[in-house]
């Protein structure tokens, strides 16, 4: 058995319900410890880059973990499971969750940037077919 599934058994859960992705119960752990690793860090953010940091964290994780766990409840209670709509819908939910959590994550850490730095340089090297290196630069 893996190692979800044994830490499961450890609690007296099974894997089913919200817990049928047995996965989960080892990165709620692990993101809090994560949380913990990088809280100074978060709180010496300004409000405005911490706000956005919050929002793109719970849509991330809500999107991940909740939306994992709605989808574990659906394949339990459906009798079509994996094949039915609802677990499809539920699965596209959480990837959009995911990927607007990324998105207001990279917002936040370019606004960072711009609000601690007066000049930025971007440097882009580009191999031709020759591998004669061929530079680009963007200066802002």
């Amino acid at each position: 058995t893996s190692l979800p599934t044994q830490i499961l058994s450890l609690f007296g859960l099974e894997r089913q319900g919200v817990f049928t992705f047995s996965w989960i119960v080892v990165a709620i752990p692990l993101l809090m410890v994560f949380s913990l690793f990088y809280f100074k860090f978060f709180l010496s953010l300004s409000f405005r880059i911490k706000r956005l940091f919050l929002i793109a964290m719970l849509t991330f994780v809500g999107g991940a973990l909740g939306m994992e766990m709605v989808a574990g409840l659906i394949t339990d209670t459906d009798s079509l499971g994996y094949n039915s709509i609802p677990y499809v819908l539920s699965g596209a939910v959480e990837e959009l969750c995911e990927m607007m959590g990324i998105v207001v994550f990279i917002y936040a850490l370019l606004l960072q940037l711009s609000q601690s730095s007066e000049k930025i340089n971007v440097v882009f090297l580009n191999d031709t077919n020759n591998n004669k290196k061929e530079k680009k630069s963007i200066n802002t």
